[in-house]
């Protein structure tokens, strides 16, 4: 029999093995901040940009909270204040009680775990599902998986709910919590999650993640509740763009997330997916700064902000350049498309060149070699039109006609991949501009295991800033804006991404010119 101090050790080793996983995904995510944040005067411009739009915000308050309640209900949301904690917890309560709802899946959010918001739905007896792929592993782990504040180690995916006789590593485990967390999507009846802007002008919501669990929140379920603290507000849509790179690079050492969600209501007549209903809760007190007074007012709002963290730039901020607030900055088309593929290749992405060639044939090579089971499409639009009147390969070619509560299941159950027109692109960041409307649903690039892009070289922008105003996206936002910058993906369990989380397994760009549905 072992000795005591024996049994203490060896108790002990896991933990050592976790916090060294742990400290070399927090060293890797540093390195990645540094690397993002080297040219110090952008840096400090976004800095000094960032702070000029916080302090409009708290200087114009009642008037641009009036702005946002008024824009947000003309678009179909239904806005609800919280002065405390628990008024918030009260109201998601009473929602989902009014609703009969009996599953819910939340996404991660700072808000959502500092307010206890999961316990308290879950004390009044609906059963909820954490689907950040770090919580949910640490949810199905022993006991001993690493600490709540560390990211995740790869031991934590080796809990008894997650092995099998035949597993064979950690891809093996990721691969079934993948597909416990994609049945709980398709179950789930409402979906919460947090806001990493609201922006007053628009009446949008705004929300930033690499996983696409924030994506299936508040897409899949018939009701979708957004929690936000009422210093996430800012005054226009043109602040999205420096504050989306600051946020980003601070917080996951990325030039810009995975997906970026611009929400500006409920689904509308026509639109196949996407809740029936958005609620949004404002929290007065959810962080307050116990310092506010002092003289760490500016750190504390850093801190709350995720802006800096890691970063050594204490100067003088210098004036911005254009180019670093989405500003104009040309190029010519090369140097566009270069840019934009460098940018998603290296973050996962995959790209199909058929320009000047004929990209429907070209991609079906690619689908048969590639084993790709099936193809699903909108049969409705020009693109899938000429899909279906070019299809001559024996995979199956399957049409999204009816709305996704009708065949949610059959829909996660296909195998194969979503084909989706873009709007665009966007050089600077590497980013697809994806946008809903009855026609084209959604879910066609955030299901299937494969998601196809149509991509017109023409309409790659230099800025996210241009693309904004060309395309004139204040006067008319959809129910759901999407930048897309790469295949769902997680820095959670150490240095290396994970590639295929929530959404997509792979992103095939298929780059043409002009029009591909012509």
């Amino acid at each position: 029999m072992e000795d005591p101090q024996t049994v203490a050790r060896n108790a002990a080793r896991p933990n050592a093995v976790h916090f060294r996983e742990s400290g070399q995904a927090l060293q890797s995510l540093k390195n990645h901040r540094t690397g993002h944040s080297s040219d110090h005067n952008e840096w400090m411009a976004l800095r000094a940009l960032e702070s000029a739009v916080r302090e409009q915000t708290r200087r114009h308050l009642p008037e641009l909270l009036e702005m946002l309640k008024k824009n947000l209900v003309a678009n179909g949301v239904r806005i609800h204040w919280a002065e405390t904690v628990e008024q918030g917890n009260a109201i998601v309560a009473r929602l989902i009680g009014e609703e009969r709802i009996d599953r819910m899946v939340k996404s991660q959010s700072a808000i959502g775990a500092q307010t206890a918001l999961e316990q308290a739905v879950g004390s009044r007896g609906v059963a909820v599902a954490e689907s950040d792929l770090a919580g949910s592993l640490r949810r199905f782990a022993p006991p001993s998986s690493s600490p709540a504040i560390a990211p995740a180690s790869r031991d934590d995916a080796r809990g008894p709910r997650l092995s099998s006789p035949a597993d064979t590593g950690i891809g093996d485990r990721l691969h079934r919590a993948r597909q416990t967390l994609r049945d709980e999507f398709a179950a789930a009846e409402a979906g919460l999650s947090g806001v990493h802007f609201a922006v007053a002008e628009t009446g949008t919501l705004v929300l930033v993640e690499n996983e696409g669990n924030a994506r299936m929140c508040s897409t899949v379920p018939r009701l979708h509740i957004a929690v936000m603290p009422l210093e996430k507000m800012i005054p226009r849509l043109e602040d999205i763009a420096p504050l989306l790179s600051l946020h980003t690079r601070s917080v996951s050492g990325q030039g810009i997330a995975a997906y970026v969600s611009m929400i500006s209501g409920p689904r509308r007549p026509g639109e196949k997916d996407g809740p029936d209903a958005v609620h949004l809760i404002i929290l007065n007190d959810a962080r307050p700064p116990p310092l506010a007074d002092s003289p760490w007012r500016k750190a504390l709002r850093y801190l709350r902000d995720g802006v800096g963290i890691g970063t050594a730039h204490d100067k003088a901020d210098a004036p911005p350049k254009a180019h670093s607030v989405g500003g104009p900055r040309r190029s010519n088309a090369g140097d566009r498309v270069g840019r934009l593929r460098q940018k998603m290749e290296s973050a996962g992405s995959e790209f199909l060149d058929a320009r000047g060639g004929d990209w429907l044939a070209a991609l079906q090579a690619w689908l048969a070699a590639n084993s790709i089971p099936g193809c699903i499409y909108a049969p409705t639009t020009r693109l899938g039109r000429k899909i279906a009147a070019g299809w001559n390969v024996s995979a199956p070619l399957i049409p999204f006609q009816r709305p996704l509560a009708d065949w949610k299941d059959e829909l996660f159950a296909q195998g194969g991949a979503g084909v989706t027109s873009t709007r665009g692109g966007i050089a600077e960041t590497g980013s697809l501009i994806l946008w809903s409307d009855p026609l084209e649903p959604r879910s066609l690039s955030l299901i299937p295991p494969v998601h196809v892009a149509l991509l017109d070289c023409r309409r790659i922008y230099d800025t996210l800033g241009q693309a904004m105003r060309e395309q004139d996206w204040r006067s008319r936002m959809p129910t759901n804006l999407l930048l897309l910058s790469g295949p769902s993906c997680t820095t959670s369990l150490g240095a290396d991404p994970v590639i295929g989380v929530h959404g997509p397994k792979r992103l095939l760009v298929v780059l043409v010119d002009g029009d591909p549905a012509e």
